[in-house]
């Protein structure tokens, strides 16, 4: 056990940041398996995208959501910065016969707007999400510019927020932007939007325990001190089935539509 966690211990405890790798990939698409979250959401907004026919996402990860828009028919352009997570959409994409899918490793900032498009949609890109992008964006949506974002201002993904107050840690490297202030913009503004909040499991399945310690340690900046009080705080939140373990998760969004 030791060696386990001295092997996934990370020493910096900064504040907890997202990057694609082969095993959030891996780590991602078992998760999708077990989630409605997708599904529940572009059911949600079916009000809102009827007789759509194009959609830009625009960070579109692994592409779970440009996966379920192209099933219902959309033409979709998906972008991101990531060539493993763009590669990873490109081979779903062929898998499922997906031609209305367009997946490009081009970043935001270089993607040029040849033409607008009647849905864009922003999910968790909360590092696009300001006062000019917003107002650029919205001028190429012909219909609505959907944005999901984190409901509180403290990330609590897996119960992350407990963990970090049992270990003694400073919350502050767990702060994230929230839909609030996107909505104090938007009215400041008087730009009319709907909100929507939409609360859904999201956990995480582990084939084994150690592969669950090693999630920790990837997304949250564990310091090396407190690896056993992690491991225990662990094995305290793991549900172990079928002798498998999967670690639960509420995932509380707001879904804000311009």
């Amino acid at each position: 056990m030791r060696y386990m966690l001295n092997q996934y211990c990370n020493q910096d405890n900064s504040k907890v940041k997202f990057n694609w790798t082969n095993q959030s990939i891996k780590w991602y698409l078992a998760s999708e398996c077990t989630t409605t979250f997708y599904k529940n959401i572009t059911e949600k907004l079916e009000p809102f995208t009827k007789n759509c026919k194009t959609l830009l996402d625009i960070g579109c990860g692994i592409g779970a959501f440009s996966v379920e828009f192209a099933m219902k028919g959309f033409e979709v352009t998906a972008i991101d910065k990531s060539p493993v997570a763009v590669e990873c959409l490109l081979s779903r994409a062929r898998r499922m016969g997906l031609k209305n899918l367009d997946p490009i490793n081009i970043t935001f900032e270089d993607f040029r707007f040849n033409n607008n498009y009647d849905i864009i949609f922003v999910s968790y890109m909360m590092s696009l999400i300001n006062e000019n992008n917003i107002e650029n964006i919205i001028q190429k949506a012909n219909k609505h510019l959907v944005l999901v974002m984190p409901f509180n201002n403290i990330k609590n993904d897996f119960s992350v927020n407990e963990l970090y107050v049992e270990l003694g840690l400073n919350l502050k490297n767990l702060e994230q932007l929230n839909y609030l202030s996107t909505v104090d913009f938007l009215s400041k503004k008087n730009i009319k939007h709907d909100i929507k909040i939409i609360n859904t499991e999201f956990g995480q399945p582990f084939n084994t325990f150690t592969e669950a310690i090693q999630f920790v340690y990837h997304y949250f900046n564990i310091p090396i001190e407190k690896r056993f009080e992690a491991a225990e705080w662990l094995n305290r939140k793991i549900i172990k089935l079928n002798n498998k373990f999967y670690l639960p998760n509420n995932k509380e969004s707001a879904i804000i539509i311009i």
